[in-house]
């Protein structure tokens, strides 16, 4: 779990934050995979007919492939989990709030969340905290894909200039 952030002076009181998200690890669906290729093999291959054989070959088969089913199953549910997380993030705070890549001003309350505390696996759960800033409007992410201690030590030093800005 490598992540973190970096910060750049700017000039003017502003300073630049970038997000360096801890990496997710991929699902482990390599030797899925290769039961998926046997099933296929198998049920490729002409029968053998020589009855109990044949029926448990094809078991073995119908086995191999639902289990290389539940990889892509989860594979794509991981991708998923993946988008939510919401890794990484660039913003500046500078004396006038919260400036985001595109130009727009926010000056809520800097806050922290994880949209997935309650979904996933623990190791993706433990990986998505995200800085947001509170506004009249809603949630506005700043930046995510964050251990929990990264994201508290950028909602401190954000904390931090903002109070020393103000």
């Amino acid at each position: 779990m490598d992540n973190g952030y970096d910060q750049q002076p700017l000039g003017r009181g502003r300073v630049r934050f970038i997000v360096q998200p801890a990496i997710a690890r991929p699902p482990r669906a390599f030797p899925l995979l290769v039961l998926a290729a046997v099933a296929i093999v198998s049920f490729l291959l002409p029968p053998n007919p020589g009855g109990p054989a044949a029926r448990v070959e094809r078991a073995v088969a119908a086995l191999a492939l639902g289990a290389a089913a539940a990889a892509m199953v989860r594979a794509i549910r991981a991708e998923h989990l993946e988008r939510l997380r919401s890794p990484g993030g660039e913003f500046v705070v500078s004396p006038r709030g919260v400036e985001l890549r595109d130009g727009a001003i926010v000056s809520g309350e800097p806050t922290l969340a994880n949209r997935l505390a309650s979904a996933g696996p623990r190791s993706v759960r433990e990986i998505s905290y995200a800085l947001c800033c509170r506004t009249a409007d809603g949630i506005v992410l700043l930046a995510g894909g964050m251990s929990e201690r990264v994201a508290s030590a950028l909602l401190r030093e954000v904390n931090r200039i903002l109070q020393r800005l103000a």
